[in-house]
């Protein structure tokens, strides 16, 4: 099998990491999140948090039994087997597509409240997926160096939308009292779970991490860090401002900024922080998905056509990802009405694959404690997936497809 170069060091795995993270989520999440929760997202923030600390360590701990970039595909398989792992890459597949997708159109509607031009949603998405794209296609160290540049923007702009907003915000802080509702918290923390997607990314890529026992982990935990405060400041600033039944659930931070009392003006800087955030993330997530691709048609789990790399640049698997968020970026863009079904759908997929990986982790390890500890959060994994209904439909039936075609090539 063909295999991809060592290049990544600390800098370059925290920025994808907090590409992966941070990206399109905090467009949308706290305004979507408090539509479902209200006053309790004060809690389902730090919950969520919470609850990523311990999947960090297991992924750690089963990265040192597969440092390659075949990532939760290899965890899943030295538990579940090979054919429950080889639906990984279909339920990846059919999850980027709805939600990378998604994203661009996010960006862009908020480059139409810039600027206000009818045209301006189709062209900023379709632009934003070919630049992603023709970046990771022209290498790796151009990838990291462009995160790290729009990382940095990301974050002076992502603050002060939150040191503005808190101005107003701060008196109304003692009236965000939680009502501890655990139907509305358990919905909005597998929602809240898009925020932190971007574990799973990376461990597709930790074969490139020069040392990726060591940086690995610490990117993750300096993602985990950034980006959680910024998502929680925030979605407090959010509840605090923003009336119950007043709620835009896709362009939250927009209204956020505008009730405010920020300038109109204001609407174009944000527009550019909408769209570094969905640059950064589709950036960081076709790079990720293609390696997965790529190592997947090489172990015969897609077709070997895919598992073709020039100059340590998995060039089939990236078009491929290209052309199929091109695809599903034009059904959305003319089926509006199943946007918020998409991004509810996507949460879900991300949940789902985390209780596939702990499963397969308990069956694993043998330690005592590190079993009692995955499944403890393998049970309260599965209540919180519970709440998503039907949608669990939808990634039940990618990995019972993939499990049965892989059961008749093998």
């Amino acid at each position: 099998m063909g295999e991809l170069k060592k290049t990544l060091g600390l800098l370059e795995g925290s920025t994808l990491a907090i590409g992966s993270i941070i990206g399109s989520g905090i467009l949308f999440l706290p305004s979507l999140t408090f539509s479902i929760a209200k006053y309790d997202v004060a809690i389902v923030w730090p919950l969520a948090t919470l609850l990523c600390i311990p999947l960090l360590f297991i992924f750690s701990d089963m990265l040192r039994v597969t440092p390659n970039a075949e990532g939760i595909e290899s965890f899943i398989q030295l538990g579940l087997g090979k054919n429950i792992a080889s639906a990984i890459p279909i339920i990846f597949l059919g999850t980027v597509t709805l939600g990378m997708p998604s994203a661009a159109i996010i960006a862009g509607e908020y480059a139409y409240k810039a600027i206000n031009s009818s045209t301006t949603v189709p062209f900023v998405a379709y632009s934003l997926i070919i630049i992603a794209v023709v970046v990771n296609l022209l290498g790796g160290k151009l990838s990291g160096k462009i995160n790290t540049i729009v990382a940095f923007s990301l974050f002076v702009v992502g603050g002060i939308v939150v040191f503005m907003t808190a101005k107003m915000a701060a008196p109304l802080y003692p009236s965000i009292i939680p009502n501890y509702n655990f139907s509305s918290i358990s919905k909005a923390i597998v929602l809240a779970f898009w925020a932190y997607a971007g574990f799973e990314n990376l461990s597709f890529i930790a074969g490139e991490f020069k040392n990726p026992k060591r940086d690995y982990f610490l990117s993750m935990i300096i993602a985990l860090v950034v980006c959680g405060l910024l998502y929680f400041a925030i979605s407090i600033n959010y509840a605090a401002l923003i009336s119950n039944n007043n709620v835009d659930s896709v362009a939250g931070l927009s209204q956020l900024t505008s009730l405010a009392g920020l300038s109109p003006t204001f609407s174009i800087v944000l527009a550019l922080f909408a769209i570094f955030c969905v640059l950064i993330n589709l950036i960081s997530w076709t790079w990720g998905i293609s390696r997965l691709i790529f190592v997947s048609a090489n172990k015969g789990f897609l077709p070997r056509y895919f598992g073709v790399q020039k100059n340590n640049i998995p060039q089939r698997s990236m078009l491929l990802l290209g052309t199929i968020f091109i695809v599903t970026l034009s059904l959305g863009i003319l089926l509006p009405q199943y946007f918020e079904s998409a991004l509810n759908v996507v949460s879900t997929n991300f949940v789902f694959v985390y209780v596939l990986c702990l499963i397969s982790y308990v069956i694993y390890v043998k330690n005592p404690i590190k079993r009692i500890v995955g499944l403890i959060l393998l049970l309260g994994l599965i209540i919180l997936l519970s709440s998503s209904g039907w949608l669990l439909l939808y990634p039940v039936t990618l990995t019972l497809i993939s499990w049965s075609l892989q059961r008749r090539i093998g």
